[in-house]
C-alpha cells in the first residue's frame, strides 16, 4: 500500500482505532428528534441578489424568444388571439442597460 510506504518513509506508525481511548459516547441530546415532524426550511424571504435577479430575468426572455422562434418555424397559426399573447416584464429591481 502507497500509505504505508509514506508512513515508513516519514517514521510514522499507525495505530488501530481507538488503541489510546474508549470510543466516544454519542449524546442523548443529539438523538432526540424536534416534536414537530415538519421539515423547517431555512429562507431569506428580504434577501436578493442583484445579479442573480438581472440573470433569471435574462433567462425568461431567452425562453421566450426561443419560444417565438420555434412558432415561427412552425408556423403555427394564431386563431385564438386571446391565447397566444405572450407578455413579458421587466422588474423595475432589475435595471439592466441590456434589457432596454
Amino acid at each position: 500500500n502507497g500509505d504505508l510506504e509514506l508512513f515508513n518513509i516519514l517514521g510514522l506508525k499507525p495505530m488501530k482505532a481507538y488503541k489510546k481511548g474508549d470510543k466516544p459516547k454519542i449524546k442523548a441530546s443529539y438523538k432526540e428528534k424536534p416534536q414537530s415532524k415538519e421539515k423547517i426550511k431555512w429562507s431569506r424571504p428580504g434577501h436578493k441578489i442583484d445579479r442573480n435577479e438581472k440573470a433569471k430575468q435574462k433567462g425568461k426572455k431567452k425562453k421566450i424568444e426561443l419560444k417565438v422562434k420555434t412558432m415561427a418555424k412552425n408556423k403555427l397559426k394564431f386563431e385564438n388571439a386571446d391565447n397566444s399573447k405572450i407578455e413579458f416584464k421587466i422588474s423595475e429591481e432589475a435595471n439592466c442597460k441590456s434589457f432596454k
